[in-house]
């Protein structure tokens, strides 16, 4: 039985990279797996590896800087498997260009892509997230959530990836650390930076 049995994660970017080992971790600890990416190739191919590892997983094309496909996407992932549990916001890309040969419409795509994505894919997901969040209060879970996440949230994120021992050292500190996500994949954050 794995750690992620009976979620459901969406996993932006997961086509390729990052993206495409997320989402391989994710399927091999038991979660079906919504693989979007603006490719549908690369993400079919994402699929197909889960498949053939035993894994479950679909693959939905979308382009979250676009609000609308955004929502498509998450509602993808809840009418296939009935709910959303987890996202990973990986999506991202950068344009290896001198600053003095920047643009608007090059510096534009490139926030867009990477602040964006996420946003929006998050917005999107609230609605079915805080029905799982509900029933699993409603279930007796212990939940514990401190501020907004906003701005705090997403350095927090950046300051994880740089730093994955922090994780430890603030869950000692205190119970508003406790936060699935960073459970589950806490051990491969490690891994992964050493």
């Amino acid at each position: 039985m794995g750690r992620l049995d009976d979620r459901v994660a969406i996993v932006t970017g997961g086509g390729r990279g990052i993206g495409r080992a997320t989402c391989l971790r994710l399927a091999a600890d038991g979660a079906a797996v919504v693989v979007n990416d603006i490719d549908e190739a690369p993400a079919q191919e994402t699929v197909a590896l889960i498949s053939a590892a035993g894994g479950t997983a679909v693959a939905v094309v979308a382009n979250t800087v676009d609000l609308d496909q955004a929502r498509a996407l998450t509602a993808a992932a809840a009418d296939e498997f009935g709910k959303l549990d987890i996202v990973v916001n990986n999506a991202g890309t950068t344009r290896d260009k001198m600053f003095h040969g920047l643009d608007d419409e090059l510096f534009d795509f490139v926030v867009d892509t990477n602040l964006k994505t996420g946003f929006h894919t998050t917005l999107a997901a609230m609605p079915y997230m805080r029905e799982v969040a509900k029933a699993e209060i409603k279930d007796g879970a212990r939940l514990v959530r401190r501020g907004r996440p906003q701005l705090p949230q997403a350095k927090r994120q950046v300051t994880l990836r740089l730093d994955p021992d922090l994780l430890d050292r603030l869950r000692a500190s205190g119970p508003g650390w406790q936060t699935r996500v960073n459970k589950a994949l806490r051990d491969w954050i490690k891994k992964q930076a050493a």
